[in-house]
């Protein structure tokens, strides 16, 4: 059952006098008090627990009275419309894998941030928001919202049981499966989104771009009134919602496809014959991986041309195909010389740099891996691929990087990728923080 919350309700004002009521946490109203203290207590600190053969469990769901706990909080927004209220609200509606009352509470946190800035609570203090800003921080928590999202079931296997974004980070290695846990490959996946019911998905997809959007709306209003001093990012959950949203994004594309270009009238397949199955991103050959990063960086250089995503994205791109010698002049020309491979248990085997240069090029290779492997005349053409969103193009680039971290770990395409991904939402000022030496900025 979803949180029953109208976020328009909520950013209407109280009174003309005090519109968002009264600071009940600053007037020591002890119903108040109790009931914070109270819910903050159920929140675990971790979602893992060990059970008593030490294997690690999600939280069980069970240990809280979810309804009994948001109606004691609704009732308190009733009296004050406050951000500490709401944002223990999120933190509980992901806790019960409620997305769509997460999105709700997100959005009238955002309505109130843009529409009552001075008076919704916790206020500012000497012209600074240091604890309203440390009240908001904690929607991009772990244990209460990121941890517990990736474990939102999204389509239903009838192998595997339910398909969460987990199950997709556990496929790509990103994450480990649990000794009891299923761990359904990403071909498994693919059938279950395939299988799947599209205005499910559809329903999935649109609660997380409202999720989405609400989040892009609390970090713009606290810039607008705050300053950048005051701004609040949350650089885990969007990036795991645009991942899910990419996700989804791919699996009703691929439905549709299959819609358009199937005649209703065509006869059944022959036994023997079966349909392709189809993965997620379809990233399964470097021609696919290159398509990938191509229509990321494309809308990156279109869209968001300020960002040094774009500029990682084709680095990494360029990299496709590269031997050894080669990325090692490509990323750290300075001090490639001084590359020594040590051979041996005794280590007296030492291979420079310039040893390791002069072996020669196998014949035929000198284009690299990936552009011979795409002349192959048998080889199908790379999949194709569109961005049209930041979220779509930081989706390509993670399962780009899960592709090269399954079949070539020695590539350092994964570390531009993530780079890529987790600089892509960033402000200028954080982007100058983390590009110049800190007294560059100070």
């Amino acid at each position: 059952m979803a949180l029953d919350l109208d976020p328009a309700r909520l950013v209407a004002p109280l009174s003309d006098d005090a519109p968002c009521g009264e600071d009940l946490d600053a007037a020591g109203d002890i119903d108040f008090l109790n009931r914070v203290s109270h819910v903050e207590s159920l929140l675990p600190a971790s979602f893992f627990t060990r059970d008593d053969e030490g294997r690690p469990q999600p939280f069980d769901r069970a240990s809280i009275d979810f309804r009994r706990e948001e109606a004691a909080l609704l009732a308190l927004l009733d009296r004050s419309r406050d951000l500490r209220v709401l944002t223990l609200l999120a933190r509980l509606t992901m806790l019960d894998r409620d997305l769509p009352g997460f999105a709700a509470a997100l959005s009238a946190i955002a309505g109130l941030l843009e529409g009552q800035w001075e008076a919704v609570h916790p206020r500012g203090e000497g012209g600074g928001y240091e604890l309203r800003g440390a009240v908001l921080q904690t929607i991009d928590d772990v244990p209460t919202v990121i941890l517990p999202l990736q474990h939102v079931p999204l389509a239903q296997s009838r192998r595997h049981g339910p398909i969460s974004f987990r199950s997709v980070m556990t496929a790509d290695g990103e994450v480990p499966a649990r000794e009891d846990e299923p761990a359904p490959d990403r071909e498994a996946i693919g059938r279950a989104l395939d299988e799947a019911d599209p205005e499910l998905l559809r329903g999935q997809h649109d609660t997380l771009a409202a999720a989405a959007a609400a989040l892009a709306r609390i970090t713009a209003a606290t810039v607008e009134h705050g300053g950048y001093a005051s701004a609040v990012g949350f650089e885990r959950l969007s990036l795991l919602v645009g991942r899910m949203q990419a996700l989804l994004d791919r699996a009703a594309a691929a439905a549709t496809d299959d819609t358009e270009q199937v005649p209703a009238d065509e006869p059944a397949r022959p036994e023997g014959r079966a349909t392709p199955a189809r993965t997620p991103g379809g990233i399964e050959r470097l021609a696919d991986a290159s398509a990938a990063l191509a229509a990321a960086a494309e809308y990156l250089r279109r869209q968001e041309p300020s960002s040094p995503a774009e500029v990682l994205t084709r680095q990494a791109q360029m990299l496709i195909g590269k031997s050894f010698v080669e990325v090692m002049r490509i990323l750290v020309p300075d001090r490639a010389g001084e590359a020594v491979l040590s051979v041996g248990s005794n280590r007296g085997l030492r291979l420079t740099f310039d040893q390791l240069a002069a072996v020669p090029e196998e014949a035929g290779a000198e284009d690299g891996w990936g552009e011979e492997q795409a002349e192959t005349p048998d080889a199908a053409p790379a999949a194709a691929f569109k961005a049209s969103s930041r979220g779509e193009a930081t989706g390509l680039l993670r399962e780009v990087a899960a592709f090269f971290r399954r079949h070539e770990p020695s590539s350092p395409i994964p570390l531009l990728l993530d780079k890529a991904v987790g600089i892509a939402d960033r402000d200028f000022l954080a982007i100058l923080r983390d590009v110049l030496p800190e007294t560059a900025t100070e």
